[in-house]
């Protein structure tokens, strides 16, 4: 492959102002500790002791249970209210590495490569990753990932993994709608069924402990929320308004999807809806609550979705605007208003899935004038489903 001089110089030194950037980033990361995380490492400390009772004693513990151990696990050997700096630095050579091999595998140029590489290390660097809840930065892949096996008709793992991400953060349940991006309703409510024992499952035995007091946390209003703007009255939000803010947020994520299925663009403009729903909807409207945002625009260029001038336009300002709104920069409502007009402008120009699309597609692979004949494996995964992921599985159950 013939390589211009400035491509092979940057992918001679990619590594170097790699290692320079993590490093830089994870120093200025290190000012104000991260909220809640030597707390939750506490009350994760407790689960691994067996002592469940403890654990959701106090009601402004709002994390999952996973997170809880992740915590525990970030704090081994701090003596402080932030991990150890070789940890800090583990964990961000690790996710590094791991947008890395994603990009390779999918095919993205380097200049690509470098330009997600980049926008990574400024959510490693203050203000971002470890200004908040680190460990519910897996919440957005498990939902891709569960999505994807929704796309192979897979229900059982779809459902799994997004029980799995719920039992990381209770607002992981705003995508619980993503096994829709499938080609079978039914096997995407099982898979949403089974998400939903599995989250029961998870927080049973801490609700059966006798000390189960994650419903009874009462939020003060923030004067700076739509929800403040909207109900100037109001001065605190309790679970019962969480309610209504999880079924607009869920609302909207299957709204999207049911418009652009079948297509792999569901895959990220839905969980981004249900994540800027969230924001919008919310009565503290923290920093932190941008960062589903941040991994979900850098898994989008992660994984090859912008293909086009039109989508790499719009994964930049989606980049920058959710960054901005992180750190404060901007005010969070302009930064919602720049996203939401982006999100709009990308559904208008998208083709909205009807059946008679399908029902075509499905026509032609059935022969058409020629005749009809049976569909076989090869045949499903020429059809247009979400992702392009893998080939369908041919299972009934």
């Amino acid at each position: 492959m013939n390589r211009g001089p400035v491509e092979r110089v940057l992918l001679w030194c990619r590594w170097p102002l790699a290692a320079i950037g993590l490093a830089v980033a994870s120093l200025l990361a290190r000012g104000d500790d991260p909220p809640d995380l030597a707390s939750f490492g506490e009350r994760g400390a407790l689960i691994l002791q067996g002592h469940l009772s403890q654990v959701y004693a106090g009601s402004w513990n709002q994390a999952g249970p996973l997170q809880l151990i992740g915590a525990r696990l970030l704090m081994l050997g701090s003596s402080t209210d932030r991990p150890l700096y070789g940890i800090e630095l583990a964990v961000d050579l690790a996710l590094l590495v791991l947008l890395r091999t994603v990009c390779r595998r999918c095919g993205v140029p380097l200049i690509g490569q470098l330009a997600l590489g980049g926008i990574a290390l400024v959510w490693l660097g203050p203000n971002g990753l470890w200004s908040g809840h680190p460990v519910e930065v897996a919440v957005v892949p498990l939902w891709l990932l569960a999505a994807r096996y929704a796309a192979r008709d897979s229900w059982r793992p779809s459902g799994l993994l997004l029980g799995l991400s719920a039992l990381i953060a209770p607002w992981a349940v705003l995508a619980f709608a993503m096994p829709f991006v499938g080609p079978s309703r039914v096997r995407a409510l099982r898979a949403i069924a089974l998400a939903v024992a599995v989250t029961v499952a998870g927080y049973l035995p801490f609700a059966l402990s006798g000390h189960f007091q994650l419903f009874d946390y009462v939020w003060l209003i923030n004067r700076h929320t739509l929800v403040h703007l909207v109900a100037p009255g109001l001065v605190h939000f309790s679970w019962g308004l969480r309610l209504i803010q999880a079924v607009g947020a869920a609302g909207g994520c299957l709204l999207v999807i049911r418009y652009l299925r079948p297509g792999r663009d569901a895959l990220w403009i839905a969980p981004l809806v249900a994540v800027l729903l969230r924001i919008l909807l919310d009565p503290v409207l923290l920093g932190y609550y941008w960062l589903p945002a941040g991994v979900l625009v850098i898994a989008a260029g992660a994984t090859g979705w912008a293909t086009s001038r039109s989508k790499v336009m719009t994964l930049a300002l989606l980049a920058y605007v959710t960054f901005f709104g992180a750190v404060g920069l901007v005010p969070a409502m302009f930064c919602l208003l720049a996203l939401a007009i982006t999100v709009l402008a990308f559904l208008a120009r998208a083709e909205p899935c009807s059946d008679a699309k399908r029902a075509r597609s499905a026509a032609e692979l059935l022969g058409g004038a020629g005749g009809i004949r049976t569909l076989t494996g090869t045949d499903l995964n020429r059809l247009p489903l979400p992702l392009g992921y893998g080939p369908v599985s041919n299972k009934t159950g």
